[in-house]
């Protein structure tokens, strides 16, 4: 079975490659909770195993969790601006809207648009992993979720830095753990500030985050955790959106929150939550002159709540669940009018849906077969999904996975309704759906971990925004079919001593085959198509450290290839970090949009003092 292990330091440690997850081990530090659950943590086991650990030496000090992903050779980050202040998250030739956001298993994808998602009050100094899902029911394509978890049971941790164009950081966290009659009650809470004067005219922005989690863990009433967080943003969008308009603006707030409880009763499980995220967004088109252009306003609300049980019995385990999600919009410009306005919102839609979920596990000594019937029931109808899984150990070094899934996504609200000026809706989109097969073999042994995957996925009815020539208007169609090819590939080593800590090679390639007859696509295409990645870590004495991490990247379309290299320099003793932070050494000028340039060399210093 495979369970996350997470490494609990006050400085950093290392990158987690997919296949070091073999030899992973139960999450505790000392008595402490400092392990994230989540439906697929279960002891059915999840499924997807490539994670990442941002507190880590070859990662940059202050490296958003969105760059970090970007590394991952099965994940593609599209970034709009600075220090990923807008960014779309995609899997394996997927688009954010087809991508699943979750924070410690918990679901807070955003039903308006794949652009909100990964709007989350969390940042890279309290993120301690994030993990992959693929064959789930979360996202068409697959899930990202990010791990909040402490440094220790005990402690206190600021973080300040400034650098070019006027950025200043500063990250304030804490924890505090205390255990009484064998009951653990921990309390961990976060607060940061980041911003920025932009790097070319209008890509300013300022950031605030809020975020607390508190967990109980009592001998005979089981676990609690809760969770809740605030996150403010505002920024300067250039063209973002539309290279005709350079003075966008966008300011975004997100408040969040879940109550988790886990009892386990010897061989008997019990998980549940109950989930609540609003969001509210204010697009200026001309940014400060409404009468020009009217401001777009969207509130979203949603509210998830999550029960399953599991039992073993002579065949195996099997696992039922249930899971409700409520989905609602007021705003000014997507959904259906309504009678009388509300404040600023003019237009409503909601809508209602059940997931039913019967999975079945079976393990030999070598051999482990997992396999789900699970159906979703929504505005759309009834619809049917499934996903298996085999994996076999031949020996303690080796793991061969094969994995296959049907999948399905919801239309977002923006998929329905957006309109604007060159755009025209269309609100009688229906879900996508697709059906995956993935093969994996992952070998770890002593210092040495490799793993290599190859996929193939099958996508019918692919929403996505085309036109009939360069003149017509865009429309929101699903005339696309389209399949998805990939293999992945990564390597690691990890030397017991000497001045290299830590070397990681990892590199992917993806050819997305698309049948959407004579229309231009607008988003379905410009997917990654191949990247390759490379990570160090370098140790001098007892006090210094060099890491860097550099990246190939190729986008299909009509892009050109770019390469990256990032560094830092960073010097320790005792409680204290003094670092230097280099993005982009190497000046590249680059664009995950087109005509969207993205930041050249941005270098910056700073300190962390945990106590």
């Amino acid at each position: 079975m495979y369970h996350l292990s997470i490494n609990i330091l006050c400085t950093a440690i290392s990158i987690i490659t997919p296949s070091d997850s073999i030899k992973n081990s139960a999450t505790r530090l000392d008595s402490a909770m400092v392990s994230a659950t989540h439906p697929y943590d279960d002891k059915l086991s999840p499924f997807g195993l490539s994670l990442i650990n941002l507190r880590s030496t070859e990662l940059s000090e202050n490296i958003p969790y969105e760059e970090a992903l970007k590394l991952l050779p099965s994940v593609d980050v599209r970034e709009r601006g600075g220090k990923s202040v807008q960014a779309d998250i995609a899997v394996r030739g997927g688009n954010s809207d087809q991508t699943a956001i979750l924070l410690n298993g918990v679901d807070f994808t955003d039903i308006r648009t794949g652009h909100q998602s990964h709007s989350l009050p969390v940042d890279s100094d309290i993120i301690s992993q994030i993990r992959l899902i693929d064959g789930s029911n979360r996202g068409l394509t697959g899930a990202v979720n990010l791990m909040i978890a402490p440094l220790a049971e005990n402690y206190l941790r600021l973080n300040l830095s400034g650098g070019m164009y006027g950025y200043t950081y500063a990250n304030l966290s804490g924890n505090v753990t205390r255990l009484k009659d064998g009951n653990v009650m921990q309390l961990f809470n976060s607060a940061s500030f980041k911003r920025s004067d932009g790097y070319i005219h209008n890509t300013d922005f300022d950031n605030y985050n809020f975020y607390t989690r508190f967990q109980y863990n009592g001998k005979n009433s089981g676990r609690f955790d809760a969770q809740a967080g605030y996150q403010n943003r505002a920024f300067g969008a250039n063209g973002f959106y539309s290279l005709k308009f350079p003075e966008q603006y966008e300011q975004t707030a997100t408040f969040l929150g879940s109550l988790r409880w886990t009892l386990n009763k010897e061989a008997f499980d019990i998980d549940s939550y109950i989930s609540y995220r609003r969001n509210t967004d204010r697009f200026e088109l001309i940014k400060g002159s409404e009468d020009k252009v009217p401001f777009n306003h969207h509130l979203t609300d949603n509210f998830a709540a999550y029960a399953s049980a599991s039992l073993p019995w002579a065949a195996g385990r099997s696992l039922v669940s249930a899971e409700y999600r409520f989905g609602g919009i007021y705003s000014s410009v997507l959904g259906d009018p309504l009678p009388e306005a509300v404040g600023k919102y003019t237009k409503h839609k909601a809508r209602h849906t059940l997931n039913l979920v019967l999975r079945h596990a079976k393990q030999w000594d070598k051999v482990e077969v997992n396999a789900a019937l699970e159906g979703n029931l929504s505005p759309y109808g009834f619809t049917p999904i499934w996903n298996a899984r085999v994996n076999y150990r031949p020996t303690d070094a080796w793991l061969l996975e094969l994995t296959g899934a049907r999948t399905h996504r919801l239309p977002t609200y923006t998929d329905l309704y957006y309109t604007a000026t060159g755009y025209i809706s269309n609100p009688n989109l229906v879900p996508e759906t697709a059906t995956m097969v993935l093969g994996r073999a992952a070998f770890s042994k002593g210092i040495w971990n490799a793993e290599f995957t190859a996929y193939y996925r099958h996508g019918r009815n692919i929403i996505d925004w085309i036109r009939e020539n360069e003149d017509a208007d865009w429309m929101s169609m699903q005339v696309t079919r389209m399949n998805t090819l990939g293999a992945e590939l990564s390597l690691s080593l990890t030397p017991e001593h000497g001045i290299l800590q830590k070397l990681a090679l990892m590199g992917g390639y993806t050819d997305c085959g698309k049948n959407s007859g004579v229309f231009i696509s607008k988003y379905v295409m410009d997917n990654i198509r191949s990247k390759a990645c490379a990570l160090a870590s370098l140790r001098f004495g007892k006090h210094w450290a060099l890491n860097a991490n550099a990246g190939f990247y190729d986008r299909a379309g009509t892009y050109d290839p770019y390469f990256l290299l990032n560094a830092k320099l960073s010097y320790t003793v005792g409680a204290l970090k003094i670092y230097i932070d280099a993005d982009n050494l190497t000046n590249t000028r680059y664009y995950d949009f087109t005509g969207l340039q993205m930041p050249g060399l941005w270098a910056l210093a700073g300190i962390t003092i945990c106590l």
